[in-house]
Protein backbone atom coordinates (compact mmCIF):
# COMPACT_ATOMS: atom_id res chain seq x y z
CA UNK A 1 0.00 0.00 0.00
CA UNK A 2 2.51 2.78 0.83
CA UNK A 3 4.57 1.69 -2.65
CA UNK A 4 1.24 3.00 -4.25
CA UNK A 5 0.54 6.00 -2.38
CA UNK A 6 4.28 6.90 -3.02
CA UNK A 7 3.76 6.42 -6.70
CA UNK A 8 0.53 8.36 -6.49
CA UNK A 9 2.25 11.24 -4.49
CA UNK A 10 5.09 11.26 -7.24
CA UNK A 11 2.68 11.54 -10.31
CA UNK A 12 0.66 14.21 -8.08
CA UNK A 13 3.68 16.72 -7.26
CA UNK A 14 5.47 15.66 -11.21
CA UNK A 15 2.11 16.33 -13.61
CA UNK A 16 -1.12 17.81 -11.46
CA UNK A 17 0.96 20.44 -8.88
CA UNK A 18 2.31 21.71 -11.72
CA UNK A 19 -0.66 22.75 -13.51
CA UNK A 20 -2.41 24.17 -10.26
CA UNK A 21 0.58 26.90 -10.11
CA UNK A 22 1.26 27.62 -13.68
CA UNK A 23 -3.08 27.98 -13.85
CA UNK A 24 -3.83 32.02 -13.51
CA UNK A 25 -8.16 32.43 -13.84
CA UNK A 26 -9.51 34.41 -16.50
CA UNK A 27 -11.41 36.89 -14.36
CA UNK A 28 -13.12 38.82 -16.65
CA UNK A 29 -15.01 35.76 -18.05
CA UNK A 30 -15.81 34.40 -14.46
CA UNK A 31 -17.46 37.92 -13.31
CA UNK A 32 -19.80 37.00 -16.85
CA UNK A 33 -20.83 33.86 -14.57
CA UNK A 34 -21.25 35.28 -11.02
CA UNK A 35 -24.80 34.03 -10.62
CA UNK A 36 -23.43 30.70 -11.03
CA UNK A 37 -19.95 30.76 -8.97
CA UNK A 38 -19.52 30.17 -5.48
CA UNK A 39 -16.11 30.69 -4.53
CA UNK A 40 -15.77 28.09 -1.52
CA UNK A 41 -13.41 26.46 1.00
CA UNK A 42 -13.37 24.10 4.13
CA UNK A 43 -13.99 25.80 7.38
CA UNK A 44 -11.42 24.45 9.07
CA UNK A 45 -8.50 25.08 6.23
CA UNK A 46 -8.73 28.51 6.82
CA UNK A 47 -5.01 29.56 7.99
CA UNK A 48 -4.12 26.48 5.06
CA UNK A 49 -2.47 26.93 1.62
CA UNK A 50 -5.64 25.27 -0.04
CA UNK A 51 -7.94 27.49 1.02
CA UNK A 52 -5.56 30.78 -0.04
CA UNK A 53 -6.92 30.54 -3.92
CA UNK A 54 -10.50 31.07 -2.90
CA UNK A 55 -9.81 34.27 -0.77
CA UNK A 56 -7.37 35.54 -3.53
CA UNK A 57 -9.92 34.79 -6.39
CA UNK A 58 -12.97 36.18 -4.17
CA UNK A 59 -10.94 39.45 -3.60
CA UNK A 60 -10.38 39.80 -7.30
CA UNK A 61 -14.28 39.31 -8.26
CA UNK A 62 -15.38 41.70 -5.55
CA UNK A 63 -17.01 38.22 -4.06
CA UNK A 64 -16.29 36.52 -0.44
CA UNK A 65 -15.43 32.49 0.47
CA UNK A 66 -18.51 30.80 1.47
CA UNK A 67 -17.15 28.38 4.14
CA UNK A 68 -17.91 24.27 4.00
CA UNK A 69 -18.42 22.46 6.95
CA UNK A 70 -14.47 20.16 7.05
CA UNK A 71 -11.26 21.01 5.58
CA UNK A 72 -10.16 20.51 1.81
CA UNK A 73 -12.54 17.83 1.17
CA UNK A 74 -14.79 17.77 3.63
CA UNK A 75 -17.55 16.40 1.46
CA UNK A 76 -15.75 12.98 2.26
CA UNK A 77 -15.16 13.42 6.13
CA UNK A 78 -18.19 15.88 6.77
CA UNK A 79 -20.67 14.25 3.66
CA UNK A 80 -24.08 15.30 5.74
CA UNK A 81 -23.27 18.71 6.90
CA UNK A 82 -21.66 19.56 3.57
CA UNK A 83 -24.37 18.54 1.27
CA UNK A 84 -27.18 20.42 3.91
CA UNK A 85 -24.55 23.80 3.12
CA UNK A 86 -24.74 22.79 -0.52
CA UNK A 87 -28.76 22.39 -0.68
CA UNK A 88 -28.46 25.70 1.51
CA UNK A 89 -26.59 28.01 -1.51
CA UNK A 90 -27.99 26.24 -4.11
CA UNK A 91 -31.84 26.63 -2.55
Amino acid sequence: MMKRVAQSTEFFLAHEVRSFLRYIPDVEALRTLEDRVVLAGGEEDRDRLTYRPAVVLADRLGERVVDFPGKHVGYVSHSAPFAKRLAELLG
